[in-house]
């Protein structure tokens, strides 16, 4: 059984790595790994922008990708949305560094609707 979760993916290669980055995923896609299963099959590259085809899957080893990701993308986001409602996520600062990132739920002060 899976869990199906939605990826919201807000990040841009390095302009001076794009050429080397584009190589390893070719080369990495040869690989039975879940990263290549997972991510790199579908994973293309568009104006230095990371895009996939499909957006709701049942991703798995979302940190590994993220580690993957690191060194080439500048700042930016991979957040997962899961079918619980449940948020995770990754933040990359462009220098190489991943931080997880911590989803709060709580209720504010703020109304759209105030009967």
């Amino acid at each position: 059984m899976g869990y199906h979760s939605q990826m919201d993916i807000n990040l841009r290669i390095k302009p001076t790595l794009e050429k080397q980055f584009t190589a390893l995923v070719i080369r990495k896609r040869e690989e039975e790994s879940e990263l290549a299963r997972y991510y790199l099959q579908d994973l293309q590259i568009e104006e230095g922008r990371i895009r996939f085809t499909e957006y709701y899957n049942k991703w798995y080893g979302d940190g590994e990708f993220a580690r993957f990701l690191a060194p080439y993308v500048q700042e930016g986001s991979l957040v997962f949305r899961g079918e619980d409602r449940t948020n995770w996520g990754y933040w990359f600062d462009g220098k190489g560094n991943v931080q997880i990132m911590e989803f709060i739920e709580r209720p504010t002060n703020k109304y759209f609707h105030r009967a």
